[in-house]
């Protein structure tokens, strides 16, 4: 039995809703739980990354090519505008089988505490409407963020404050359609289209 599902059946078996109800309110009780449901959250992502298997399409196989040898500076940004090709299926496949992190759109000072410092590369995978709307504004302020990753150094004031060095900097963006290009310098970017290669 893979590690993934030994700690699920373990799962099963002590289920909260199993835990007599006099014990819900003890704090150690609490405490305990919220630890166990990380664990038990770190095992259900496990057994997916052992289950999870991707036949990729020739457009995603040289994608990957491409983020090998990435470089420290430039952004591979994956686009098609017609949408459903498979750019967020390759964002799980980074995620289930190359380690990477998936980020939302957004600022610095927002993202920084989640950034994991041990993730080979990260992912931007953003929806359509963020383009649009409310959205737009964490589209411009994720521009910011792409530097600071390729920099592999990140700062953040809000709170107690932040600082990451993260130990890799590959980035890619999924997108319905480019970016703007006047957010970071123009050697900064790699394009790649789904059909268009």
């Amino acid at each position: 039995m893979k590690q993934g599902e030994q700690l699920l059946h373990a799962y099963e078996k002590v289920r909260s809703d199993t835990i007599p109800p006099n014990m819900t309110g003890n704090i150690d009780f609490m405490i305990y739980r919220e630890r166990y449901q990380a664990v038990m959250n770190q095992a259900l992502l496990e057994n997916a990354k052992e289950n999870y298997d991707l036949i990729l399409h020739p457009w995603q196989k040289k994608v990957l090519n491409l983020l090998v040898d990435q470089g420290n500076r430039r952004v591979l940004w994956v686009w098609d505008y017609d949408g459903n090709s498979g750019k967020s299926e390759l964002s799980k496949f980074l995620m289930m089988k190359r380690d990477f992190q998936l980020l939302s759109p957004g600022r610095t000072h927002d993202l920084c505490s989640i950034i994991n410092p041990f993730a080979k590369g990260f992912i931007f995978d953003c929806a359509r409407n963020s383009f649009s709307g409310s959205g737009i504004r964490r589209i411009n302020a994720m521009y910011e963020i792409l530097e600071d990753l390729k920099n592999k150094f990140l700062v953040s004031g809000k709170y107690k404050g932040c600082e990451k060095i993260t130990l890799y900097n590959t980035v890619i963006v999924f997108a319905n359609q480019l970016p703007n290009l006047d957010r970071l310098s123009l050697d900064r970017w790699d394009f790649f289209h789904t059909k268009l290669g």
